[in-house]
């Protein structure tokens, strides 16, 4: 299984480091709540000029989320959960098979297990929740094993396993986006680059995806987690492209759709020491969602879900 490069640090290095420190050493017990209160207080999440300060979503309550997803309305919020450190399970061999879609209605106080298209069947698992303004319902899913007996992940659409998926050998598309206004399906490849299915709709979700381009991509960086806005003019994603010195994590950046269909250089939203990711608005922009990533440095992880408010 490779879902452990859908984690907020999806980044490959972190994990890699991860798998390395609990392969080598001998396992470190996790904090008590009480230690991860005072490892949180001491990371908070910095956001540029014109953000307020984080706001915690009363749903997040301790265990593993991911992929986080509001709709335009902002009244719900769908993301994965795994019941566990999902970081250190994966580098102790311990990974169960059960991260799962979830939802929560504003004020996003409770969380309930989505059931359809097998989102909740603990046999497999799924992330990267989107939903089209008609309903329909883009995910990632390892559900194909029983097809081709490849513990991979493909982009599911409903209750279908889209066509694209087969386009690059051996690939792992995920973070599934579709950019209805321009008829773009926006992914990424095992949270390191994004890729672009055009005429993706008109296609009917068939042909291969071209890379994002520059200044969106940068070579040596991870570039993932695609969100756009609805007229598909505003891109927010993940990447490590180290603007902050002795900062390694992903962070949270912004970039804007010019009238050529050129992008404008990114410029950083928001950041922390381990990793802020998984970022999704409101449709008018007012507020912003994010995941933010955790670590005691002793190989434990966890994660919460926060926004911030435009002011």
């Amino acid at each position: 299984m490779k879902w452990w490069q859908w984690s907020i640090g999806g980044i490959a290095a972190i994990v890699i480091v991860v798998v390395l420190i609990n392969v080598l050493a001998p396992p470190v017990p996790a904090p008590t709540e009480s230690e991860w209160d005072a490892i949180k207080a001491a990371d908070p999440a910095i956001f540029v000029p014109g953000w307020s300060s984080p706001v915690k979503v009363a749903a997040s309550n301790g265990e593993w989320e991911d992929s986080l997803f509001v709709t335009p309305d902002g009244q719900r919020l769908y993301f994965a959960n795994y019941p566990g450190d999902l970081l250190k399970d994966v580098g102790q061999r311990k990974f169960s098979d059960d991260i799962d879609i979830y939802y929560s209605d504003y004020p996003f106080t409770t969380k309930v297990k989505d059931t359809r298209f097998h989102l909740s069947e603990d046999i497999w698992s799924e992330v990267g929740p989107f939903v089209a303004a008609n309903g329909d319902f883009f995910y990632n899913s390892n559900r194909d094993y029983l097809n081709d007996r490849k513990s991979d992940q493909d982009v599911w659409l409903n209750d279908e396993r889209l066509a694209f998926n087969d386009s690059v050998p051996d690939s792992e598309f995920g973070n599934p986006h579709y950019d209805e206004s321009h008829d773009e399906l926006w992914v990424d490849e095992l949270d390191k680059k994004m890729f672009i299915l055009k005429n993706a709709k008109a296609n009917d979700f068939s042909g291969t995806p071209e890379l994002a381009p520059a200044p969106i991509q940068v070579d040596g960086y991870s570039n993932f987690q695609p969100w756009l806005s609805p007229d598909g003019n505003t891109l927010v994603f993940s990447t490590n492209r180290g603007e902050i010195p002795g900062l390694y994590g992903p962070q949270l950046y912004t970039s804007t759709r010019n009238p050529d269909n050129t992008w404008t250089t990114p410029t950083l939203i928001g950041y922390s020491n381990i990793g802020l990711g998984e970022g999704t608005m409101t449709a008018d922009g007012s507020r912003l969602y994010y995941l933010h990533l955790y670590s005691d440095g002793k190989g434990n992880y966890t994660t919460d879900m926060f926004y911030v408010e435009k002011v």
